[in-house]
C-alpha cells in the first residue's frame, strides 16, 4: 500500500469520525434549542424563499453567509433543528480536512493527521459544530482562505499564483460575511506576507504584485457589507457592546482592557467560557493535557521561527493571536465562540511537539517500538475521544442549566401540541412571548406553523389574554405559572386536562394544559367604554385591588385592553402605570407581557401592575394613570381618543389612599 493511499484512509476515517460524532442525536443534544438557533432557521428559510441581505437584522445583527448556506438543506429537509445542526455539522466535518489539506503542504503529514483528529474528537470544536450558529463557518473560511494564501507563495510547479492569491482574496472578504471576530483574520496573511518582505526578499518581489490582489479582491467582496453596516451603524447591537473596553483605551482608560485581559489569557488552560449554553461553565478550551502539549507546541513555534525563521510557525503564531484577539478583548463570557477563529492554529500547536517527538525518535526505533509509540498516540486519541463523549453528553448535555439555556421547557410544550389533533384556540404561557423568542422557538416543532403564528403568547406571572371564544386551550408552565390574582378570572371557566412531567431538576420541571371558556370569563368582567388609545388599542376597564396601601407596601392594579390592529413586526409597546405625587410620579410599573405585534384584534387581555410604594410617601389620596408609548427614541405615547378627538396621552384612574404615611 502506498503511502499516498495510506494517508488518504487515514484521512477518510478520521472525517468519518468526526462528521459521526457531529450528527449523532442533533435533536436531543443540545437538548431544546435558542432563540438564536431559531432566528438562523427562519432566516435561512426567507434566503429559500427569495430574500437575498446583506446584512441580517435579526439576533441584534448578524452576517449572511451560514445563512446562505443553510438555506438548500433547509429548504430541503425542512425548518427544524436537527436540519439547522447538520449544516454546522457540515461545516465542522469540513473543518477537519482543510486543516489536514494545509497542514500537510505546510508541515507534514503525520502533523496534519494529528491536528485533523484533535479537531475531531476534542470537546471545543464539538460543541461548536453540533450549534445552528453562524460562527461555525468561521474557522472554515479561515482556514481555507490560509490554503490558497499558502498555495500562493509556495505554489507547487506549473500552478499560477496569481490566481490563488485572487481566490485567496475572495475567501478572505467572504470571510467577513461570517462572524464578527472573522473581521480581523485578513490580518493574519496580509502580516504573514509582510513579514516575507522582511525576511525573504527575494520571495517578497515574486509575490507582491499577487499579495496586492489578494487585498483587492478581499476589499471588492467586502465593500457591501461594509457600506451597509456604515449606513446602519444601530443594527450591530451586541458589536457596540462588546467594544466598551476598546472605547475606554481610547478615551485613556486602559482599566476596562486590562481587566478582560487578565481574565481571559489562561482560558485555554484554567478557565474558561463561564456559560452553560456554550461550555460546562469554566471548562477550560482544552483538557489538562492538551493544555501543555499546546504550551510545548507554542514554545516550539516559536522557536522555529527565531532561529530558522520558518514562516509556517510564524503564520501559525499570528493566526493564534490574532484569532484569540476578540476574546481577550471581550472576556471569558462566550469566548468558546469569539475565540473560534483561532481554533485551527491552537490544535496544530498541540500537535507539533507530539509530531516533532516522533520524528526525533522514528529513525532510532525498531519496528515494534514504532508501533508502540503510533500505539500510544492512537490510544491517547481514544482517551480524549471518549472524554469528549462523556463530557459533552452526559455531563454538559444533561445538565441542568443546559436544558434551561436551550429553552428545553418550550420544545416539550412545543413537541406535545404538535402531537395533538386539537386546534381550539391555544394561550401559551412563556418568559419571552415576543415573536422572535419563544415562538419562533416552537415554529421549529410544531407543523403547520400557522398554529404558532395564531397562538396567543404571553407571560402568565403578569397577563392573561382572553380570546373570543367559547372553548380554548392555555399552557402553563411550572416556570410562567398563571398568577393567583389573575386566578379569580379564569379558574371559575377552566378545567385541568393534564400535567406533563419532565425532567424533576428542570427550573421548569412541568406544564399544565387547561381548557376554559373564555367568552364566559369575559362575560363577568365589569368592563367599561372602549377608549381609543392611538388607533392601536382600547382601554376597557380596570380592577383596582388595592384602593387603600400603606407607605412601602404593594399596589395591585389589573387593567384591560382590546387589541385594535395587527401591529407592524418589531413594534415594541409598553403600557405604563404611574402613581402620581404633588410634583412628580412618586412610583410606577411600565410593562407589557402580551407582545404589540403579536396581538389578534377581537381578543381581550387583562394586564397585571403590581409595584411598591415609596416608604417615605405621606398620607392622602394618590391619583393613578395608564396608557401606552412606544419603547422608541423619546418614547412617544400613544395619543387618547374620546369621542374621535385626541384627548390628551393617559387615562385618570380613581386615586388610592395612602394610610399611616408621615
Amino acid at each position: 500500500m502506498s503511502n499516498r493511499v495510506r494517508h488518504l484512509i487515514i484521512l477518510v476515517l478520521i472525517t468519518l469520525i468526526a462528521f459521526a460524532l457531529r450528527v449523532w442525536a442533533l435533536d436531543e443534544f443540545p437538548p431544546g434549542a435558542t432563540h438564536d438557533e431559531a432566528a438562523h432557521l427562519h432566516d435561512a428559510q426567507r434566503i429559500w424563499d427569495g430574500y437575498r441581505p446583506i446584512y441580517l437584522t435579526t439576533a441584534y445583527g448578524r452576517e449572511p453567509l451560514y445563512d446562505y448556506a443553510s438555506a438548500p438543506l433547509v429548504g430541503l429537509l425542512g425548518m427544524t433543528v436537527s436540519t439547522g445542526r447538520l449544516a454546522s455539522a457540515l461545516w465542522g466535518t469540513a473543518l477537519v480536512v482543510l486543516l489536514y489539506a494545509w497542514v500537510a503542504i505546510a508541515f507534514d503529514w503525520p502533523t496534519a493527521a494529528l491536528a485533523a483528529a484533535l479537531v475531531a474528537f476534542s470537546f471545543w470544536p464539538l460543541s461548536t459544530s453540533r450549534q445552528v450558529l453562524r460562527s461555525s463557518a468561521a474557522p472554515v473560511m479561515a482556514t481555507a482562505a490560509v490554503i490558497m494564501y499558502w498555495r500562493a507563495v509556495y505554489p507547487r510547479a506549473g500552478r499560477s499564483r496569481k490566481r490563488h492569491f485572487v481566490i485567496a482574496g475572495l475567501l478572505l472578504g467572504l470571510a467577513l460575511y461570517t462572524y464578527p471576530p472573522s473581521r480581523v483574520f485578513w490580518l493574519v496573511p496580509t502580516l504573514s506576507g509582510l513579514c516575507l518582505a522582511l525576511t525573504d526578499r527575494p520571495l517578497w518581489r515574486r509575490i507582491r504584485l499577487g499579495f496586492g490582489l489578494m487585498l483587492l479582491a478581499m476589499a471588492l467582496i467586502a465593500v457591501p457589507l461594509v457600506r451597509y453596516l456604515a449606513t446602519h451603524p444601530e443594527l450591530e447591537v451586541r458589536v457596540d457592546e462588546l467594544a466598551e473596553p476598546i472605547r475606554a483605551l481610547q478615551a485613556g482608560d486602559p482599566g476596562p482592557l486590562w481587566a478582560r485581559l487578565g481574565e481571559t489569557v489562561l482560558l485555554l488552560s484554567h478557565e474558561g467560557d463561564t456559560q452553560w449554553i456554550y461550555n460546562i461553565a469554566g471548562r477550560p478550551l482544552l483538557p489538562p493535557v492538551l493544555a501543555v502539549l499546546f504550551c510545548a507546541g507554542l514554545g516550539y513555534a516559536l522557536m522555529k521561527v527565531l532561529r530558522e525563521r520558518r514562516s509556517a510557525p510564524a503564520l501559525l503564531l499570528l493566526w493564534l493571536v490574532i484569532g484569540m484577539a476578540p476574546a481577550l478583548v471581550t472576556g471569558l463570557e462566550s469566548s468558546s465562540l469569539r475565540a473560534i477563529a483561532a481554533q485551527p492554529a491552537v490544535f496544530v500547536l498541540v500537535a507539533l511537539p507530539v509530531s516533532a517527538l516522533g520524528r526525533s525518535l522514528w529513525a532510532g526505533l525498531g519496528r515494534w517500538a514504532r508501533a508502540g509509540f503510533v500505539g500510544l498516540v492512537v490510544v491517547g486519541l481514544l482517551w480524549l475521544t471518549s472524554g469528549t463523549v462523556h463530557d459533552y453528553f452526559w455531563v454538559w448535555g444533561t445538565h441542568r442549566d443546559t436544558r434551561v439555556a436551550y429553552h428545553a421547557h418550550v420544545v416539550e410544550v412545543a413537541s406535545y401540541l404538535d402531537r395533538q389533533p386539537e386546534t381550539t384556540p391555544l394561550g401559551i404561557s412563556t418568559m419571552y412571548p415576543g415573536p422572535l423568542h419563544d415562538p419562533s422557538v416552537a415554529e421549529l416543532v410544531i407543523r403547520p406553523t400557522s398554529l404558532v403564528r395564531e397562538a396567543r403568547w404571553y407571560d402568565a406571572r403578569y397577563a392573561l389574554v382572553f380570546p373570543r371564544a367559547d372553548r380554548a386551550r392555555a399552557v402553563f408552565p411550572a416556570l410562567t405559572p398563571l398568577d393567583p390574582v389573575l386566578q379569580h378570572l379564569f379558574g371559575p371557566v377552566a378545567s385541568l386536562v393534564e400535567r406533563i412531567e419532565l425532567s424533576p431538576d428542570d427550573l421548569s420541571p412541568w406544564f399544565d394544559i387547561y381548557v376554559w371558556a373564555p367568552n364566559a370569563a369575559r362575560n363577568r368582567l365589569l368592563l367599561s367604554e372602549p377608549i381609543d388609545l392611538g388607533h392601536a388599542l382600547a382601554f376597557v376597564g380596570y380592577d383596582l385591588r388595592t384602593p387603600a396601601v400603606s407607605p412601602g407596601g404593594i399596589l395591585e392594579l389589573i387593567t384591560f385592553w382590546e387589541p385594535i390592529a395587527q401591529m407592524p413586526a418589531g413594534t415594541d409597546l409598553v403600557l405604563f402605570t404611574h402613581l402620581l405625587g404633588k410634583a412628580e410620579v412618586a412610583a410606577q410599573q411600565d410593562r407589557l407581557d402580551v407582545p404589540a405585534d403579536a396581538w389578534q384584534p377581537g381578543d381581550l387581555f387583562a394586564q397585571l401592575h403590581r409595584f411598591s410604594v415609596p416608604t417615605n410617601l405621606p398620607g392622602g389620596l394618590y391619583q393613578l394613570e395608564t396608557g401606552a408609548y412606544l419603547n422608541a427614541v423619546g418614547y412617544p405615547r400613544l395619543p387618547v381618543y374620546r369621542d374621535g378627538e385626541e384627548s390628551g396621552n393617559r387615562i385618570l384612574l380613581e386615586p388610592i389612599q395612602v394610610v399611616g404615611g408621615d
